[in-house]
């Protein structure tokens, strides 16, 4: 397997109401890597629209419907970070130490999903009352 890391982050801002400086996008993209978009939030199916076909393209379509009209529909702004990986991993989750759980996407809302667990016990130091 090709490893395959897609990291992204934008900042959504309700540019049609406030003004966005040059100099703030420019810093944005230049140290972050990031961009910087104007939504108006007064469209808010709209800017749900884009915020969530921006996660769903960067993630490969795992995450699709995170965000909603009532979420976005009185935001000054909203910041979006996004990844994805896909490797294969060093040492493997067994399938057997997986568990049903419940992901909490916002306050309101959760979803079941399987999530990974790994146990091992590392031991960095230990007494006996042998040595």
């Amino acid at each position: 397997m090709i490893p395959w890391l897609n990291f992204a982050q934008t900042l959504p801002s309700a540019g049609k109401r406030f003004s966005i400086s040059a100099e703030y996008v420019n810093t944005v993209s230049n140290m972050y890597s990031a961009k910087v978009e104007s939504l108006d939030f007064a469209l808010p199916e709209r800017a749900a629209m884009t915020i969530d076909n921006f996660v769903s393209q960067t993630t490969s379509g795992k995450i699709q419907n995170i965000v909603n009209a009532d979420t976005v529909r009185d935001a000054f702004a909203v910041l979006i970070n996004a990844i994805y990986f896909n490797a294969d991993w060093e040492h493997k989750f067994s399938s057997d130490s997986s568990s049903n759980r419940t992901f909490n996407s916002s306050a309101s809302a959760g979803r079941q999903m399987v999530f990974m667990n790994e146990f091992d016990e590392e031991r960095l130091y230990t007494e006996d009352q042998d040595i």
